[in-house]
């Protein structure tokens, strides 16, 4: 339930709330539309790939959410206006790429290349130019099959510093979505949703209305994951398009009847 404004909101906050509804709207266009495959691109956890006696080297998570259905030719527009009241399913497809330490000599301990594949997820132990190759192709691939790659992430610096260190080349038709805003325009009513609780109450801090991520690595049993706020946030999107209307409208409601107070009218 929506709560009761207690003044005007300043410039800055205007200016920022509006910040937040653009990144909210990108999410949703992208959701909604079958020409866009989302991604979240994210270093994980080092210990993931740390092995005794060896270099950590960096590990890498690639979620992709691909529409679970392409539309039908022909479909009719009866059809066509029932799918879009509807959130858009997507389906799920997960990359690890664990960067190997390539050592001299036939060490019997050293980490070797494996490939392991359970229905969606892949996972792959490569040396360095194997793992770029995988990377690379993955969005590659994205880029050929879907008019946009919509990468999205709460932190998109340390999104961009994961695919640097791969030496992932960004693809030319792309949108980037910060999610902490999409979070914070979402929860400005409501608060956050139960389900990314888990995730944002050792991993969010909120000071005066704005979200940011706590500083380092995620913390908690459960990380942050980006893919894991997508699933929520994602869907939600097109419902929240008209929040900043509203949120301005009723700052400027407000403002005038502090005005006519501060003048002495009734």
């Amino acid at each position: 339930m929506a709560q009761p404004m207690k003044r005007p909101l300043t410039e800055a906050e205007l200016r920022r709330a509006e910040d937040c509804a653009d990144e909210n709207e990108k999410l949703a266009e992208c959701w909604e539309s079958h020409q866009v495959a989302i991604v979240s691109c994210e270093r994980a956890d080092n210990n993931l790939n740390r092995f005794p006696g060896y270099q950590t080297m960096p590990v890498l998570t690639i979620d992709t959410l691909l529409p679970l259905e392409q539309p039908a030719a022909g479909s009719c527009s009866r059809k066509k206006k029932q799918q879009q009241q509807q959130p858009m399913t997507r389906e799920l497809a997960q990359r690890t790429i664990r960067e190997l330490e390539r050592v001299k000599g036939n060490k019997w301990s050293a980490p070797r290349p494996y490939y392991f594949k359970h229905r969606s997820h892949e996972q792959f132990d490569v040396y360095t130019q194997e793992a770029r190759i995988r990377a690379s192709e993955t969005f590659d691939g994205l880029a050929q099959k879907y008019v946009t790659v919509c990468i999205a992430g709460y932190d998109l610096r340390e999104t961009r510093r994961g695919m640097e260190s791969l030496r992932t080349d960004t693809p030319e038709r792309v949108v980037w979505v910060d999610l902490m805003k999409v979070l914070e325009h979402q929860a400005r009513d409501g608060g956050v949703p139960t389900e990314l609780r888990r995730y944002t109450d050792d991993n969010v801090t909120v000071r005066n209305g704005r979200y940011d991520r706590r500083p380092g690595e995620p913390r908690g049993d459960y990380g942050m994951p980006s893919v894991r706020l997508l699933e929520v946030l994602g869907p939600a999107a097109a419902g929240h398009r008209a929040d900043f209307r509203k949120l301005e409208k009723g700052s400027v409601a407000l403002k005038r009847i502090v005005n006519r107070a501060r003048n002495g009218i009734s």
